[in-house]
Order: structure tokens, then C-alpha cells, then sequence
């Protein structure tokens, strides 16, 4: 069942969201940010993200340019 709409009341919820979601995909991920660092955060979230390519999940990151290092 496809959930549709989940309200978020930390960033640390937020973000165990996201990685559960990219942890249990199956066929593609697809991940826009304005903002994304390779920190504290980030760094895990591309991990889950490296691990469902590995698995043979289609994965697309699209960082915006302006809000990102």
C-alpha cells in the first residue's frame, strides 16, 4: 500500500523517514533537494542511496545548484 501523505514534526524524523523509504525501495528512488551536504545528514542518506543502486534500484539524485556546495 502506497502511503501517501506524512506529516514530519523533526528533522530527525524526517530523515529516518527518508532512509526507511530508500532502504526498503525495490524498483527506484527518485531524490530532489534544494539543499544537501556531505554531513551528519547527508552522508548517511547517500549511503542508503549507494546501497539501493547497489541492489539494482534506479536511483536519480537532482541537487539544486544554487542552494548546495
Amino acid at each position: 500500500m502506497w502511503e501517501i501523505e506524512r506529516i514530519y514534526q523533526d528533522q530527525d524524523s524526517i530523515f529516518e523517514g527518508m532512509s526507511r523509504a530508500i532502504r526498503a525501495a525495490k524498483v527506484s528512488v527518485d531524490f530532489e533537494t534544494f539543499i544537501f551536504e556531505l554531513d551528519s545528514l547527508g552522508n548517511p542518506l547517500l549511503g542508503d542511496l549507494v546501497r539501493a543502486a547497489s541492489r539494482g534500484v534506479r536511483v536519480r539524485l537532482l541537487v539544486d545548484g544554487a542552494g548546495s556546495p
